[in-house]
């Protein structure tokens, strides 16, 4: 439900009034497709699994992980005496956003699991120790041997290319080319704009990194235009990365898919999966109301679902 300045949700509130992109359908979806896997299932620590939220935003989709996570654990209780925990990382490079992320993050229930970087994702690959000052509760320091591979990783990246895609890929082939891929924006550019382009991430190299940070047994989520489907494919394969799951999104029945929710793994891993699992979803009926197969995906946050 919208209020003046955000998203009322089951469990939270997000606030957004100060953040360039506003909560949104793209993040909805995925957070909420997120219940649909097994998400301890990457864990490789016995005791806490480490997420992390690549350009948070209003903090949406890192608190949306934080349930889930909390739901998954808590129905393993009764069954397991090693009760794991969870730590959720969320990055936002925008100042006022991380702010506001962090303020959602202290406002929910869980914010004793999420933790908050003011920093681009460049920046925080790039350091040596990665101080979470700004997390929801005082932590120590984390050296990046430490804190460099996550169970699970979560993006909504920005989604509009600013160049030739295959010129794109071809700077991205190896980590001697990933300066170019941080282009000067123009000094007019909105934050909104800023926040939609990828003239601070481009595909090639986030999933660069992606794949520095991903531990083995790892997966990558994300959503984005399914026009970039084939591209993304590409720069996934140049980094031994493979999608194993993908949700294709349609706004009404007529129209053809809009978004993708993909599931990324490390392609050595893609011989355990015997084909692509491919899902397909339609947010609105024919008449304009939320569909059947929406609402049953998101009633867990949906206030009104």
């Amino acid at each position: 439900m919208l209020a003046n300045k955000g998203f009322q949700f089951k469990q939270f509130f997000i606030e957004h009034d100060r953040c360039a992109m506003k909560v949104g359908t793209d993040s909805i979806v995925l957070g909420s497709w997120l219940q649909q896997h097994n998400l301890l299932a990457a864990l490789s620590n016995e005791t806490k699994l480490k997420a992390l939220d690549i350009g948070c935003g209003s903090g949406l989709l890192a608190i949306m992980l934080a349930q889930t996570l909390a739901a998954q654990i808590q129905a393993q209780v009764p069954y397991n005496h090693a009760i794991p925990t969870f730590d959720v990382l969320a990055i936002e490079p925008e100042t006022e956003a991380a702010k506001q992320a962090l303020e959602n993050m202290r406002a929910s229930p869980w914010q004793h699991n999420l933790r908050l970087q003011a920093a681009s994702l460049q920046d925080f690959c790039n350091q040596d120790v990665a101080e979470f000052a700004h997390g929801a509760h005082q932590t120590d320091l984390y050296s990046r041997a430490a804190a460099g591979r996550f169970d699970i990783i979560v993006a909504n990246p920005p989604y509009f290319p600013i160049k030739d895609q295959q010129s794109m890929l071809a700077e991205g082939r190896s980590k001697e080319f990933t300066g170019h891929l941080n282009c000067v924006a123009s000094k007019d550019a909105t934050p909104r704009v800023l926040a939609r382009q990828q003239t601070q991430l481009r595909l090639p190299l986030l999933c660069y990194y992606v794949a520095q940070l991903l531990q083995s047994n790892g997966t990558f989520y994300c959503v984005l235009p399914e026009s970039q489907l084939a591209f993304v494919q590409q720069c996934l394969a140049r980094n031994d990365l493979a999608i194993c799951r993908q949700l294709l999104i349609r706004t009404t029945p007529n129209k053809p898919p809009s978004r993708v929710c993909l599931a990324i793994v490390r392609a050595k891993l893609m011989s355990q999966f015997n084909e692509l699992d491919e899902q397909n979803i339609t947010i609105q009926a024919e008449d304009g109301t939320y569909s059947e197969e929406f609402k049953q995906l998101c009633r867990n946050f949906y206030l009104n679902f």
